[in-house]
């Protein structure tokens, strides 16, 4: 993280209580988490608008370039409506899809390298509670494990690729309930 530099910081009774509560509930193991955890959010929000606000301007700039070399087309407000009509259905239905399947991300992303699909899904990562990434965690050694035992069960050698760490027990803290 680098060096670090204090800062003291003032919120509403509102916000303080909603900061507070996050550590009580154990989600964060001090205010200093939440409030790093909330600017790092903040910061990958700005950079997406920063990059739609360069974005938007760069079309602006491609039409205003196209109106200058007089590169036009009549206005036609029903074929603009009926594309109105077109993308408000599409999204319609895209968004019946996402109630049906609430855990699924159905977004479509371009990627230019196998490094920025990792810097997404780290992004991502990052984004969940620290809460829920040890339950993510705890769940993917709970599989490895049950596949561990299966192939002890079938009688089969274990693959190769097995840690033997994976023969360790898994303890799982839970926190206590409030």
């Amino acid at each position: 993280m680098g060096s670090i530099e204090r800062l003291t910081i003032t919120l509403p009774a509102e916000m303080a209580g909603l900061v507070k509560g996050a550590v009580n509930e154990g989600d964060y193991a001090s205010t200093s988490e939440v409030i790093r955890e909330a600017l790092r959010d903040w910061k990958m929000k700005r950079e997406v608008r920063m990059h739609r606000l360069a974005e938007s301007k760069a079309d602006l700039d491609r039409g205003m370039a196209d109106v200058t070399e007089g590169r036009l087309t009549e206005f036609d407000s029903r074929q603009i409506i009926a594309m109105g009509k077109k993308l408000s259905a599409e999204r319609a239905k895209s968004a019946s899809l996402k109630k049906q399947e609430p855990g699924m991300d159905k977004t479509i992303r371009k990627y230019s390298s196998f490094a920025a699909v990792k810097d997404d899904e780290y992004r991502e990562w990052q984004a969940l509670p620290a809460h829920a990434r040890l339950d993510a965690a705890a769940e993917l050694s709970l599989m490895q494990f049950a596949w561990k035992e299966r192939e002890n069960v079938e009688g089969k050698e274990p693959a190769r690729d097995v840690q033997p760490g994976l023969q360790r027990t898994l303890v799982r803290l839970q926190r206590a309930a409030r």
